[in-house]
């Protein structure tokens, strides 16, 4: 079964089955309103019929919060469009210069061009922008909490900012890095900073187990409030 059809009353919901080596089922919404369930191997196809059926109302939810919700960033970067910053948005300003510059302010985030028709150059200068306030932000969450494991013997990991469609962070700990969600840079800085201490608990604890929450609520009582903020949001 590569697909189930979901009937609901006012539409029909395509899902897409991945099977994979994997421990648990997982369920998600993307971005662009795909529906994707993965699940072990030895699972059968009833069950998963059984599961996405019961999971109909939680899928109609999240893909009408899709519709609703402003994207982190415009697909067209225009004057009077829309971006999300740290849990704000922000209407966005594109004026002519012989510098380019992008400045947020109370209310806009000005975008400086001398290109200001270019979709394409826009795209870059905003990103190398929103990349590099990202990373500040991000690299200042990492040194405020990573005293906490490096108590532990743990080495200061790398960090790397990338484009991924599941996940807000993830972390190698071989490697000894840490990658964090180019996007993550839309939610409020309280995600951040749990997403951030999330991975680094990791190289304390490899498994979602009690020691590993115990850890996360010892430092961040309020961490299943921070966590309901992310299930509300796509990653993408």
């Amino acid at each position: 079964m590569d697909s189930y059809l979901i009937q609901t009353n006012s539409r029909s919901i395509s899902v897409r089955i991945v099977r994979k080596k994997m421990k648990t089922v997982r369920l998600r919404v993307n971005r662009d309103g795909g529906v994707v369930l993965s699940a072990p191997r030895g699972v059968t196809e009833r069950w998963i019929r059984q599961y996405l059926d019961s999971k109909s109302g939680w899928i109609q939810t999240q893909l009408q919060k899709i519709n609703t919700v402003t994207p982190a960033i415009p697909p067209v970067i225009q004057s009077g469009a829309a971006v999300r910053i740290l849990g704000r948005t922000y209407a966005v300003e594109v004026l002519p210069a012989v510098q380019k510059a992008v400045t947020l302010t109370d209310t806009r985030l000005l975008i400086q061009s001398p290109r200001p028709g270019d979709q394409e150059f826009l795209a870059r200068q905003l990103e190398g922008w929103w990349r590099g306030q990202a990373m500040a932000l991000y690299t200042d969450s990492m040194h405020r909490y990573f005293p906490l494991i490096q108590s532990r013997g743990v080495k200061m990991p790398l960090l790397r900012i990338r484009k991924m469609k599941t996940l807000w962070g993830s972390c190698s700990i071989h490697r000894g890095a840490i990658n964090l969600n180019y996007y993550l840079y839309k939610l409020p800085p309280a995600c951040i900073d749990y997403i951030v201490l999330h991975e680094l608990a990791h190289f304390l604890y490899r498994y979602h187990d009690g020691d590993f929450y115990g850890f996360i609520a010892r430092y961040m009582p309020d961490w299943k409030e921070r966590n309901t903020l992310l299930k509300g949001e796509s990653p993408c």
